[in-house]
């Protein structure tokens, strides 16, 4: 593999780690980290009755406020959907190694 290659490869590699690192820097990775597990957390765990909370808030009378906020929280892209990214980004990334040795 040339030296242009390679440069080309780790360039990509070392974009794509600022791209996931995002604007922060190590002293503030537990500012964002920890608030994120939580809501991921809470996400996995009301999974299963994310459909029956506004049926429930709607019985109650005061439904629109309900669901104005659940509206409000949900994201244009499920974390499904973004999991199954990031494991797209690994397995390029791995590749792209694996085409390095």
């Amino acid at each position: 593999m040339s030296i242009e290659r390679w440069n080309e490869k780790a360039s990509l590699i070392w974009s794509v780690a600022d791209l996931l690192r995002g604007p922060y820097r190590p002293n503030q990775y537990r500012d964002v980290m920890l608030p994120m597990l939580v809501l991921r957390r809470l996400d996995c765990v009301l999974a299963p009755t994310r459909d029956a909370i506004p049926i429930a808030a709607g019985e109650e009378g005061g439904g629109q406020g309900w669901q104005k906020a659940i509206a409000a929280l949900e994201t244009p892209m499920p974390l499904e959907a973004i999991e199954a990214e990031i494991r797209d980004v690994e397995r390029e990334i791995a590749e792209l190694l694996a085409e390095m040795t």
